[in-house]
């Protein structure tokens, strides 16, 4: 007899709880923490610093279009890694993670999550949401760049990432393939 399905209330609210939270193991939002962070941020501060155009300039000439580009790239292996994933050759490698293959997916979902946020802000910066603040000020122009340079650069690195996890489930299929046949 097989399980249940859960209900999608369920599935929706695991995702933010695995973010978070964690389900056995440690909060996704980990997998942001590690050597690279202060280079991101490192990154945001100098673009902030260093490009004098007005935010909406930014977002319509320059990020707007490369944004577009990181989700076409990330979508595009996203569909290649769900159906890496389908393969029954790699359920005995999901089941050495404790949180199984929920951990893989909802790590390409946070890719994905990290992608649209970028796209979002920058929306809203072309549209000229920040300029328009009657309280804008250098301080407030250097934190609103610094914040969408930085989640900028996660997303080139989520990006990457998306591409990496579906090539080493690619690799990770062929070596249990070739060691089943051996």
């Amino acid at each position: 007899m097989t399980a249940p399905i859960k209900p999608t209330f369920r599935i929706k609210w695991d995702y933010w709880r695995w973010l978070f939270l964690g389900l056995t193991s440690k909060p996704g939002v980990l997998k942001f923490v590690d050597w690279w962070l202060p280079f991101h941020v490192f990154v945001a501060t100098q673009l902030a610093i260093r490009l004098d155009d007005s935010i909406k300039d930014q977002a319509t000439t320059i990020v707007l279009p490369l944004a577009g580009a990181l989700v076409g790239l990330t979508f595009a292996w996203s569909g290649n890694a769900q159906a890496l994933m389908q393969a029954d050759s790699l359920n005995k490698m999901f089941s050495k993670h404790s949180d199984g293959l929920k951990n893989y997916l909802y790590t390409f979902q946070t890719a994905v999550l990290c992608v649209l946020v970028d796209l979002v802000g920058w929306g809203l910066a072309g549209l000229g949401l920040f300029d328009s603040a009657d309280h804008s000020s250098s301080h407030f122009d250097f934190c609103i760049k610094s914040i969408l340079y930085f989640v900028s650069s996660l997303s080139v690195r989520e990006c990457w990432h998306v591409i990496f996890g579906s090539q080493y489930l690619t690799l990770a299929q062929q070596s249990i393939k070739d060691h089943s046949d051996a």
